[in-house]
């Protein structure tokens, strides 16, 4: 009973404690990424011209907050906007299929009418995680209506994006452009996850002698013998062509 009361005396303080703590660290955080957003980050043979280098940030969700506004310039210029408030970015693991590096979510989707982007916990290589959040946000800059096709492939390609459309990389001048950025905002705070083993060792693989083909549009998967691979790969029921994956390192996103 004590214990109660004690509850119902602090109550209000409490809530008024919490109140203006999410205020001034709301407040705070938006001055911080305003500023990011004004940053001229390096481009090819540029020295950064940054007026304030930041403290560094505590939360994953913060870091690529900044990075996007960041970002956002650089898109805009190769014809792709971004609209920061109907976006929402976060860390976790996929839902539709393991091994993704990343999914976007269409709004249609989401009780909140904004696209929602996730970027695997298994890596933390900073410049890697910003080339897996630009694959998602070509996504979400047409609301996921072209898949990996069309529209997507083509702006993909002016972004710098390199290699199988549903597992990009950063090309050379795109890695250079997102170091830049990394420079500007700091280390990356997150250290990667491993659902199998540690994730300080690299897990062993064990082979085999099956080629792994998946569809890109529906991640429907089979595997083939070599011979056959070598003849021609099927048909996916939903119409579109299987497609070789390299290896056990490959991720979709």
């Amino acid at each position: 009973m004590p214990t109660l009361v004690c509850k119902s005396l602090s109550h209000k303080r409490m809530w008024s404690s919490l109140a203006a703590i999410e205020s001034l660290a709301s407040g705070s955080f938006r001055s911080y990424v305003s500023s990011v957003s004004e940053m001229d980050f390096p481009g090819k043979g540029e020295e950064p011209a940054i007026k304030e280098m930041p403290a560094g940030f505590n939360t994953r969700e913060e870091w690529l907050v900044a990075a996007i506004r960041g970002l956002c310039p650089f898109l805009a210029d190769r014809g792709v906007a971004i609209d920061i408030e109907r976006l929402r970015v976060s860390v976790g693991w996929p839902a539709k299929r393991h091994g993704r590096a990343g999914e976007c979510w269409p709004r249609i989707k989401a009780r909140d009418q904004k696209n929602h982007i996730f970027v695997t916990p298994t890596i933390d290589e900073p410049v890697e995680v910003l080339a897996v959040a630009v694959h998602e946000l070509l996504h979400a800059a047409d609301d996921c209506l072209s898949g990996h096709r069309g529209w997507f492939r083509r702006t993909a390609l002016v972004v710098g994006l390199t290699g199988r459309m549903t597992a990009t990389k950063a090309g050379p001048e795109l890695r250079e452009r997102l170091n830049g950025v990394v420079e500007a905002i700091g280390p990356y705070p997150h250290g990667a996850l491993s659902k199998t083993g540690s994730a300080n060792t690299a897990p062993e693989f064990v082979g085999s002698r099956l080629l792994k083909a998946s569809c890109p549009d529906c991640g429907y998967v089979i595997r083939v013998t070599r011979i056959w691979a070598e003849k021609g790969l099927p048909v996916c029921p939903c119409g579109q062509g299987f497609e070789l994956e390299a290896g056990p390192s490959r991720k979709r996103c």
